[in-house]
């Protein structure tokens, strides 16, 4: 009797996709939790820290964000949790332990269960630190932001442009394109393992 091959629709072999494409993608990936610490990391997103894993799990994500970045983050993460966004794109910085920074382009999703709650957030982290510099080394005495940020479009922030916390919120086009196919296929793997397990949970709470 021939096994019948696994399919993308089996379980199984969804999860194993995911954890798969989660770990091994050449850019930062973390899943946090509804206060804002980390749950779960992949070794692009410890090495973008310059921290052990096992370091990085349990932080919450001000530790190592810039001061002069974080009320943009968190006042975009609280709209999340009062259900005004699903998400949103942000470029801040890092601090490593002995204050070097790293300039970082993250998009954040919202998981949700079968409710449409909240339960925790997926995010992409990608190193922009030789973008920044080659743009300032090549802005012959126009501001970096002049250089950077033309031709932008507001992403992240629904409503006027003066409302806007920090010229942070402002990602270019091409950058966003670049990286939301992928991201939007982690999600969807994400969603279906959160139903997978619960799945689980209420098979086994029957039994």
């Amino acid at each position: 009797m021939v096994a019948e091959p696994y399919t993308a629709d089996d379980p199984e072999t969804r999860l194993a996709l995911f954890d798969f494409a989660f770990e091994n993608a050449p850019i930062g990936i973390a899943l946090v939790d509804l206060e804002g610490h980390i749950i779960r990391g992949n070794a692009a997103f410890a090495k973008l820290l310059s921290l052990p894993l096992e370091k990085v799990l349990g932080t919450h994500f001000r530790d190592f964000t810039h001061p002069e970045d974080i009320e943009a983050d968190l006042i975009l993460f609280q709209q999340v949790l009062q259900g005004r966004r699903d998400g949103y794109t942000i470029e801040k910085r890092y601090l490593r332990p002995f204050g070097e920074i790293v300039h970082v382009l993250i998009h954040v999703a919202a998981m949700r269960d079968a409710a449409g709650k909240v339960v925790r957030f997926i995010s992409q982290i990608d190193d922009i630190t030789r973008h920044k510099e080659h743009v300032r080394a090549n802005c012959n005495g126009r501001s970096l932001d002049d250089m950077y940020f033309r031709g932008a479009s507001t992403l992240a922030w629904r409503g006027p442009a003066s409302t806007l916390p920090t010229a942070g919120l402002f990602v270019s086009d091409h950058v966003f394109r670049e990286h939301t196919v992928f991201f939007r296929s982690i999600v969807a793997s994400m969603s279906k393992r959160l139903g997978a397990e619960e799945g689980r949970a209420s098979s086994c709470c029957r039994r």
